[in-house]
């Protein structure tokens, strides 16, 4: 059957259709068959602060657009823009997109813009 995607308002704003549409492509392409295009490396979810871990928050390394290298493993495809994304609870083939985030690391500090986001994904998953 698929997986389904769903975007949040916030990277709607974040990036023009055709731009979101390219990137909602190659995750469905990335989840759907393992294929990372050299366009996604490390795929974890946050161990931290708490509310994120409960709101189920991943985040996968973007290419910022120098190669990795062939030999490289994904998990140790590192850098600093990042996809925030979760799955919903109950349907584990539906994921929200809930923003691109760059200078991850440094933004991540902030607990604020981290519950913000737990939110969103807390409210998706308590749908799906």
């Amino acid at each position: 059957m698929g997986i389904r995607i769903f975007t949040s308002s916030r990277i709607r704003k974040e990036l023009g259709e055709t731009d979101l549409q390219s990137v909602v492509e190659k995750f469905r392409k990335y989840k759907e068959s393992g294929d990372h295009q050299d366009f996604f490396g490390r795929d974890v979810a946050f161990d931290r602060p708490q509310p994120v871990v409960f709101a189920g928050l991943e985040h996968v390394h973007l290419n910022e657009g120098l190669p990795w290298g062939l030999r490289l493993l994904q998990f140790r495809r590192k850098s600093d823009k990042h996809l925030v994304y979760c799955k919903g609870f109950f349907r584990s083939d539906c994921f929200l997109l809930i923003t691109l985030v760059t200078l991850a690391h440094e933004r991540y500090r902030n607990d604020l813009y981290m519950l913000e986001l737990a939110d969103i994904g807390s409210a998706f998953r308590s749908k799906y």
